[in-house]
């Protein structure tokens, strides 16, 4: 992905993956009040600049039937990311930059950079999850730049002569 030096797909992809060992736990417990079974689950895309899939994954048990949970979360992920803002204050404080086909929903979480939306389970678990991978990805971001950085503090160095 251009521009995007620490925030790559396979990274993505392996937060994705450890991030299952927290979040499918409470949506299979009783902690939430399911009004239906496919309740169980979500699906979460992850979406950078340009709209270049970073990630998509489902945690939990997702039943689908008649909504298309992964279409939900890919337009929040895509809303996010055009309006720089997370898809709960275009629908509270901007509710003017909805264009056709945009889902009014909150889910989507924009960083800076990328956009994480979340669809399956009821409107502020699918925010909170959104953010909980975000800022995973936002960590790992930073330790990455900050071991980048150490490195190239020891060529400034050995090159100086120290």
């Amino acid at each position: 992905m251009p521009g995007a030096a620490f925030l790559t797909r396979n990274m993505v992809e392996g937060i994705l993956e450890v991030a299952r060992e927290t979040i499918e736990p409470p949506l299979a417990s009783d902690e939430f009040d399911r009004a239906e079974e496919h309740r169980a689950g979500v699906y979460v895309v992850v979406l950078g600049e340009r709209d270049y899939l970073l990630g998509e994954t489902t945690f939990g048990k997702l039943e689908e039937g008649h909504v298309k949970y992964d279409g939900i979360a890919h337009q929040e992920a895509i809303m996010s990311l055009r309006e720089r803002m997370d898809t709960r204050e275009i629908v509270e404080a901007a509710p003017h930059r909805l264009k056709d086909g945009d889902v009014a929903l909150p889910g989507g979480v924009y960083f800076g950079s990328f956009a994480v939306g979340t669809s399956g389970h009821f409107q502020d678990v699918n925010e909170r999850i959104s953010r909980q991978i975000g800022v995973r990805i936002v960590f790992v971001c930073r330790a990455r730049l900050e071991a980048h950085q150490s490195s190239v503090d020891r060529v400034i160095r050995k090159c100086d002569g120290g």
